[in-house]
């Protein structure tokens, strides 16, 4: 649900840009709004063909969990403790363009059928198997399938909020 809501809320403060302004970037350095949704879509793409592998391979890729999952605030905490005070910066096959070519209707198409297909492709699966199969994050490690989808939540908010501070746009109601 936290998954959903986070990304409808992206989804409407991308749609809340003028289309030719969320193309352009706000300031020199700084992903468009168009861009920021390309990064969500790329990260959320070998995510959700990590939940499509056979259990079997998907077990032997990645293990299990040895520990009890950690809640959603207990991965947000520990994603900004790997940080260490640095600032968050997406790994380079991570990165949109910087002059993004698709247009606010692309990209949130694209963003809503990414998370829809996630979402479905989870849905495969218990909820002793979320907390108990491991996937693969840059920063995080190796985390439950359910520790992911929390981070997948998270980062669609923070990026809504990146958005709105740079756009300088209410937050969303």
């Amino acid at each position: 649900m936290r998954l959903q809501t986070a990304h409808v809320d992206f989804l409407k403060t991308l749609r809340s840009i003028d289309t030719a302004q969320a193309k352009r970037a706000p300031s020199d350095g700084k992903w468009s709004a168009v861009g920021h949704a390309q990064h969500l879509v790329m990260s959320l793409r070998p995510v959700w063909l990590m939940t499509l592998l056979p259990v079997w391979l998907h077990a032997r890729s990645f293990g299990r969990s040895n520990r009890a999952a950690r809640g959603h605030d207990q991965v947000c905490e520990t994603y900004w403790r790997k940080l260490g005070g640095r600032t968050a910066e997406a790994p380079p096959f991570f990165r949109p363009s910087m002059q993004p070519k698709g247009s606010v209707d692309k990209a949130d198409a694209r963003l809503r059928r990414m998370l829809s297909r996630y979402v479905r492709s989870m849905k495969r699966y218990s909820d002793s198997d979320l907390d108990m199969w491991l996937l693969p994050h840059p920063l995080l490690g190796k985390c439950t399938m359910r520790e992911m989808a929390s981070f997948r939540a998270w980062h669609a908010a923070y990026h809504g909020q990146l958005v709105r501070r740079d756009y300088r746009i209410e937050p969303v109601q």
